[in-house]
């Protein structure tokens, strides 16, 4: 109640201004904690708040920082994790605004302006330093092509990821109606290619004269009328429209399942499945997301043609009907994500890429309803971009998020994951063109400074793969 009566406050013309101050004096605090620690070069913000996005609303938005680090030998990089591990659990106890902390390598800088995410596209027009010196080297410019298919793979990533917590949100909360029109914003810049300072209306009318008039009266209804159904049933047509325009270059395919592995698929799953297909869906797929994760996630796929608000209700009484899915939070794994056809055609962009195309389409799995078809087997550039820049991630990743844990065990066991389901694969992926699913063999007695050095040692061979190419 507290929370939403100061953002209720902060959204007024006269709370704003308050709400900006409050952020730029937590920045200022936080970089001057972080930049403190041994080994970091320059503390910058990014995000909404950086350079005054229309989109940052305080008091909803968060402040996003990113760490510059020097190279630094296995030992330091470990206290560094420690130390880092505790400034951020101290900040997110006392001002829950600061929820992300990025972490690079100063020498990564350049292959991550080139290969990496949509975050890393804008990386120097949406980052600003607040201490130390400049990002190292300068801005890159990625063609065409690369920024189409980066902008795909994001937005499919929202989808998997945001679209299954906000269906099963409290929908009116002010919270909800805004996660979820940030996520059609996101699907019309990635549609449009508009700037990152376009407001939703513009991007809207930018958009709808290239839109069907069923997407095109989503859109628009979603402007006039804002909800969250409406923003997420806007998004799913804006991000099938991306797919399918991606799609047209792409050879179509059926899936060859591999022998020989079989996810775990609890009668939890199984129930979850029987409900989505009694609801209209065309297939459920219950697989894996990395080679080795025995616990399934669920694909849903609709119908062609199927109404998006009809997908959300649905999915939302699919919830409502299947209580095990709210005791067991929000894993990957007990969240149907939904698929249309456009977007199964484009599967191999799926988080993270290729892998989750693999475990989909290759690897053993359940699969109810209707035969997979209408896969896509992509073109040659789309194909390297898109592994090239999961493993540009990967130079990143291991040092953000949800590896800044004050606990050595926990520590020492998501980079174990990370390097056996995530990092392994992607590498031999790219170098083999198959991944192998089977069991990955978990050795708890490693340390964590051995983890982190076999770690090194493969992010070593993705930046001398990658150094060795054209962005």
């Amino acid at each position: 109640m507290i929370q939403r009566l100061a953002q209720a406050i902060l959204s007024t013309r006269v709370g704003r201004p308050m709400g900006v101050a409050a952020y730029h004096a937590v920045l200022e605090l936080s970089a001057i904690a972080l930049s403190s620690l041994e080994g970091v070069r320059s503390v910058a913000v990014t995000g909404s708040f950086a350079n005054a996005d229309p989109g940052f609303a305080p008091g909803f938005s968060d402040l996003d920082l990113l760490l510059v680090v020097e190279p630094m030998s296995v030992a330091d990089e470990l206290r560094l994790r420690r130390a880092l591990a505790l400034r951020i659990d101290v900040l997110r106890s006392t001002v829950r605004i600061v929820r992300s902390v990025d972490v690079i390598d100063a020498s990564d800088v350049d292959l991550i302006r080139r290969f990496s995410t949509a975050w890393s596209l804008e990386l120097d027009e949406r980052s600003r330093i607040v201490r130390g010196p400049a990002l190292p080297g300068e801005p890159h410019h990625r063609s065409r092509e690369r920024r189409r298919v980066v902008h795909a793979m994001a937005m499919l990533r929202r989808i998997q990821k945001g679209l299954p917590r906000l269906i099963d949100a409290d929908r009116d909360s002010a919270s909800t109606v805004r996660a979820a029109s940030r996520l059609l914003t996101d699907a019309l810049l990635a549609f449009t290619g508009a700037g990152r300072t376009t407001t939703l209306p513009a991007l809207a009318t930018c958009a709808r004269a290239r839109l069907d008039a069923s997407s095109g009266d989503l859109v628009r209804s979603a402007i006039e009328r804002p909800s969250t159904d409406g923003y997420l049933a806007a998004s799913l047509a804006i991000v099938d429209r991306i797919a399918a325009d991606l799609a047209e270059t792409w050879t179509m395919t059926a899936p060859e399942r591999s022998s020989g592995f079989e996810p775990t698929v609890t009668d939890e799953v199984r129930s979850v499945v029987r409900s989505l297909l009694d609801r209209g869906f065309a297939s459920v797929v219950a697989s894996t997301r990395d080679a080795g994760l025995l616990e399934p996630m669920l694909f849903a796929v609709t119908r062609e043609s199927t109404d998006p608000r009809v997908v959300l209700e649905s999915v939302r009484r699919t919830y409502a009907e299947t209580p095990s899915l709210r005791r067991s939070g929000y894993r990957w794994s007990d969240r149907p994500i939904v698929v249309t056809p456009a977007m199964l055609r484009v599967a191999f962009l799926f988080d993270p890429a290729p892998i989750a195309f693999d475990a989909l389409c290759h690897a053993s799995a359940l699969v109810a309803g209707d035969r997979l078809t209408g896969i896509g087997e992509p073109d040659p550039v789309t194909r390297t971009i898109a592994i090239d820049t999961t493993r540009a991630w990967s130079l990143y990743r291991t040092r953000s998020r949800r590896f800044h844990t004050s606990d050595p065990t926990e520590a020492r066991d998501a980079l174990e994951v990370e390097l056996l389901h995530r990092i392994l694969p992607i590498r031999l992926r790219g170098e083999s063109g198959s991944i192998r699913f089977a069991p990955a063999v978990r050795d708890r007695s490693r340390s964590e400074a051995s983890l982190i050095g076999e770690l090194r040692h493969e992010l070593d061979l993705i930046r001398a793969d990658l150094a060795s190419r054209p962005g």
